[in-house]
């Protein structure tokens, strides 16, 4: 197998690096112990591994070379949440009251109530973007003055480009019950 020596520096930080996972790590090492013409054999000695393995993993890198080592796991096919999917979420958490009494939405409660059109994961999802969203609104329009629309967007993006350059997490703590957003303290912009 020939490797350039892009390949080879790049497979010897990864069978040695201390902070790379070691399935990558032993996926790296087979790579290069093929290069250095060892047989199957003795490969299969070194890494406790079997024929299946070094056939796979060596057929992967010759096809697709470094980026063939990562696991293809086939997984489900990426979620996209469409706008009538977000109106559904927002209408039944500004309209109704989650059936059990509580005094607000759980992810998973609000994923339920929805018949399994949507996941709870989607549902933390949507909330980071009203969050996002409401920093915005808080930060840049609320107490904001713009000339014109082109100049509303070149504000937005100025805070944007700025937050970005030192992004922070979302923290989920919530202590000020005035603080809350009601429907009607989200504007909409056409």
């Amino acid at each position: 197998m020939n490797l350039t020596k892009a390949e080879i520096v790049e497979l010897r930080q990864q069978a040695d690096g201390r902070s790379v996972r070691a399935d990558l790590a032993r996926r790296a090492r087979l790579i290069l112990l093929l290069a250095e013409g060892l047989t199957w054999s003795a490969i299969r000695a070194k890494l406790d591994c079997n024929d299946s393995y070094i056939a796979l993993w060596s057929k992967r890198f010759a096809a697709d070379r470094l980026a063939g080592l990562f696991s293809r796991h086939a997984g489900r096919q990426r979620y996209k949440v469409t706008d009538r999917l977000e109106a559904r979420v927002l209408a039944r958490t500004t309209k109704h009251k989650p059936a059990d009494g509580s005094t607000h939405w759980s992810t998973r409660k609000l994923a339920a109530e929805l018949g399994g059109d949507i996941s709870h994961m989607t549902v933390s999802w949507l909330n980071q973007v009203e969050l996002w969203f409401t920093k915005i609104k808080r930060d840049v329009i609320a107490r904001g003055v713009f000339t014109s629309v082109p100049d509303l967007k070149r504000k937005l993006m100025r805070y944007i480009r700025k937050y970005n350059e030192q992004p922070k997490s979302v923290k989920w703590k919530y202590f000020d019950p005035t603080r809350r957003i009601t429907p009607d303290s989200i504007i909409t912009v056409h």
